[in-house]
């Protein structure tokens, strides 16, 4: 597990999903869509403070948008999960939140 950031607690943080899928192109421009992913982010405890979907922005590429406001200094894990044909990706990572 690799530290992916620090950020000061309040911060928005964008998390960009380091997928390895080689999603085939639907058609000359656009990448296909991953059928499922989550985003699950947890304390030192275990304990889940945020979880969601990964977004999809203009160019295919995938990320999700953390608010810490009300959280404490400290590392938080952040799992993502992505499904696309039946192949699943796992990626685990931390983020550090620092107090300013």
């Amino acid at each position: 597990m690799g530290k992916i950031g620090e950020h000061d607690v309040g911060d928005t943080v964008i998390i960009e999903a380091n997928i390895d899928f080689n999603l085939p192109f639907v058609d000359d421009q656009e990448p296909a869509k991953l059928e499922d992913s989550s985003v699950e982010i947890t304390d030192y405890k275990g304990e889940v403070v945020d979880e969601g979907e990964l977004i999809r922005n203009d160019d295919g590429e995938y990320y999700y948008e953390w608010d810490t406001r009300g959280l404490e200094a400290g590392d938080y894990n952040v799992r993502i999960e992505a499904e696309q044909d039946g192949n699943f990706e796992v990626d685990k990572n931390f983020i550090r939140l620092t107090c300013d």
